[in-house]
């Protein structure tokens, strides 16, 4: 294909000197041309008077003779008419590649006079730059080519190759906008290897620099101090690729004594790259810096490496988690006093399942590490294979370590998404059988299994140690209850038991009758039933200590789960409890009949100072039974019945109960319900007896005349006469001084 690509470009210049004009014309007709100009006739144009050997197209005057005339015409005073200048540009056009051709015949004859070759237009076809390249080969005058935009092929880049094995003369080599196509970059990259002439290679792909550094690093060259080696973009991240480059580089490097710093980017180092890159750290102290960012490894066979950062600690800095997480193993093998807390998130680096392994095997000797925060690659946009995770091998090498290490403090672990399934599940549930450090574990994101959910939950009902288990919401659960159960003077309330069964229920019921030092509960979202319920309020009846309850989102839930019984039971023991003094029972679903046991409750309870009944589904009719229990009772102080479905009736009840009754001082009736004009009319005439209520919340007014009713409760509410000002009619987030004017009130 070389051959063929010069032999489109040769001229028989001896013929045309001893041939006529005609005969020369004739030969000539018969010279295969470049692709683009095929069927044209070349012929000189020194009858002309231009003995430039340009070529011309066809029987009509050279290209350079009209190119000269034009030019000529265009200094001229006239200049030039748009069709000229047009005309120009064309013949331009035409040349380009002729004028090419005949610079690339010169490389192949060997000119003399050419030294430097620039050809810095994007009109080179790839048979040119084959042609070029072949060229190269055996010439020996031409020191510096420069080459525009251009692409080289598998065919060219070898034939670039073959020529950089053997040319020396050429000393300098600027591509950088060529594009390199497949494999390209590599076969350069090797020819690199055996040239020892070339002094300047100039290019934007990664691989071919790095390849010239180390052809430079070599050759001893006193100006290269800093190495760098990038991964071109054109090729895929294969280990093999790089390991071959920094094998390279820690040969080059063997015997050079210049270079102070190393720098690796977006390699993919294999085991062969890591032992290299270990040589390189440890056989050579005038590497005094070693960066690496961007790079992805496999760990399954990197101990060496590991052992090798170990001794040289401070010759090596990293802008990239996976070498991190290498320097880390062997602090942590060193013992490192310093290392107490690791937070590993490597979901955008590249290591092998095997880390999970690696990490217990640092882990063997320490007595520092009390937290071990892992978060893995289970999500990561990088392909499987490279995927950071943990995974069973990692989990049961870790027990193992934790079983056999009894000096190892580690108090809290968490191992997020670090795809753990049965095998490693199991593990961890015999390991708390007998660890009694462990306080803390979270399997966030993990494949368990129900086999070993079971497991879990009957080794956490043994377990005296755990305060928090994040897996599932019941084996959280378990933890909390036994903690309840053990009297935990550290745990102030329960949080997060989602989907609390009857079963888990009546156990801390159980509990609870037990425990004296909790004063919070939280029962949120559970699904509970009379059962539960039912067990529960035994066991906060007999409690003396709780004072907050949040029994939030029971919805009782749905029609389909029915517990009014349970919550009848629940309000008939609240009023013979004196110790909780707030009540949350936001989201519960509330019947007629749980609203009249309430209001019961609220005649004579005389402890309760914080009632919550927001999303409760309450209507009118239920607003006024309730304000009606109110008048009755002197200790509530603060009251929230926000997005129910009551309008007008239910407020104007409140409103006469406040003229009664002067123990609240706060009022949430919040909704997305329009209020009219009768509401503000019933709260500003409580407002007029009542002088204890600071802070009122009403829904949005019907109309103009609501609005300018409103403005009445604000100024109200804001006089300096009350015991304390209060924040807005429209509630803590908007101040009265925000409230639209009448005119302005949608």
């Amino acid at each position: 294909m070389a051959e063929h690509a010069l032999q489109q470009l040769r001229l028989d210049e001896k013929a045309q000197e001893e041939v006529s004009v005609e005969k020369r014309q004739e030969n000539e007709a018969s010279v295969p041309v470049a692709p683009q100009e095929e069927g044209a006739t070349l012929a000189t144009c020194a009858k002309a008077g231009l003995p430039c050997g340009h070529p011309r197209v066809g029987s009509g005057p050279c290209v350079c003779v009209k190119i000269k005339a034009l030019q000529l015409k265009q200094k001229s005073a006239g200049g030039l008419s748009s069709e000229e200048v047009a005309e120009l540009g064309e013949l331009f056009q035409q040349a380009e590649p002729l004028w090419i051709n005949q610079k690339i015949l010169r490389v192949h004859r060997n000119d003399p006079t050419l030294k430097e070759l620039r050809l810095g237009v994007n009109l080179v076809s790839s048979d040119q730059v084959l042609g070029l390249f072949t060229a190269l080969e055996h010439n020996t005058t031409l020191k510096l080519l420069s080459l525009g935009d251009i692409q080289i092929n598998k065919p060219a880049a070898a034939a670039l190759a073959n020529s950089l094995k053997v040319n020396t003369r050429l000393t300098q080599l600027k591509l950088r906008h060529a594009e390199l196509k497949g494999q390209s970059a590599s076969l350069i990259y090797e020819a690199l290897k055996s040239n020892n002439t070339l002094k300047i290679l100039a290019t934007h792909d990664g691989f071919l620099d790095a390849g010239f550094q180390i052809l430079r690093a070599r050759n001893n060259d006193r100006t290269l101090t800093c190495m760098t080696l990038r991964r071109t973009n054109g090729l895929p991240p294969v280990y093999r690729l790089h390991d071959q480059m920094l094998c390279d580089a820690a040969e080059a490097l063997r015997g050079n004594t210049f270079v102070s710093s190393l720098i690796a980017e977006n390699q993919a180092i294999g085991l062969q790259g890591a032992e290299a890159l270990a040589k390189i750290v440890r056989d050579k102290p005038t590497v005094t810096e070693v960066k690496l960012s961007g790079l992805s490894m496999d760990l399954r066979k990197l101990e060496d490496l590991i052992a090798v950062l170990k001794q040289h600690p401070t010759q090596v800095t990293v802008a990239n988690k996976s070498f991190n997480f290498i320097l880390l193993l062997g602090r942590l093998m060193r013992n490192d006093p310093s290392l107490d807390k690791l937070d590993l998130r490597l979901s955008d680096d590249c290591i092998s399942a095997n880390a999970g392994r690696l990490l217990a095997a640092a882990l063997k000797g320490n007595t520092r590490v009390t937290s071990l925060s892992y978060l893995a690659a289970g999500s990561s946009h990088f392909h499987s294979f490279w995927q950071s995770v943990f995974g069973d091998d990692g989990a049961v090498a870790l027990v193992e370590v934790l079983k056999a290490n009894k000096s190892l403090p580690l108090s809290e672990l968490k191992l997020i998404d670090c795809s753990i399934g049965a095998a490693g599940a199991l593990a961890l549930a015999d390991l708390l059988k007998t660890n009694t450090v462990l306080r803390e574990i979270d399997l966030t994101r993990n494949d368990l299994t129900p086999t070993a959910v079971a497991a879990f939950t009957e080794v956490l009902w043994s377990n005296t140690t755990l305060i928090k288990f994040e897996a599932s919401a019941n084996l959280n659960t378990i933890v909390q209850i036994n903690r309840v159960s053990r009297n935990d003077r550290f745990l102030f309330g329960l949080f997060d038991t989602r989907e609390l069964t009857d079963e888990l229920a009546i156990r801390l019921a159980k509990a609870l009758s037990q425990n004296t030092s909790m004063t919070h509960l939280r029962i949120s979202l559970s699904h509970l039933t009379d059962v539960g319920l039912i067990g529960l309020t035994k066991a906060i009846a007999a409690n003396r200590v709780l004072q907050t309850l949040y029994l939030v989102g029971n919805r009782a839930q749905a029609p389909q789960v029915q517990a009014h019984v349970g919550l009848r039971e629940f309000f008939r023991m609240l009023g013979e409890n004196t110790t909780v003094h707030t009540l949350d029972i936001t989201g519960t679903y509330l019947d007629g009949e749980v609203i009249v046991s309430l209001a019961e409750v609220l005649k004579t309870n005389s402890t309760l100072k914080k009632l919550i009944l927001d999303y409760c589904d309450l209507d009118d009719a239920m607003v006024v039974v309730l304000a009606t229990a109110l008048e009755y009772n002197s200790t509530l102080t603060s009251l929230s019945m926000r997005h129910n479905r009551f309008r007008s009736s239910g407020v104007i009840a409140l409103a006469h109960t406040l003229q009664v009754s002067m123990a609240l001082t706060e009022l949430n009736l919040s909704s997305e319900q329009l209020m009219s004009v009768e509401v503000f009319d019933a709260m500003i005439e409580a407002l007029k007896v009542n002088t204890c209520l600071q802070t009122l919340i009403l829904g949005v007014p019907n109309g103009l005349e609501a609005t300018r009713k409103l403005q009445v409760i604000v100024t109200m509410l804001r006089d300096p006469a009350r015991e304390h000002a209060a924040s807005s009619a429209w509630g803590d987030t908007k101040p009265a001084s925000e409230i639209p004017l009448a005119e302005e009130a949608p």
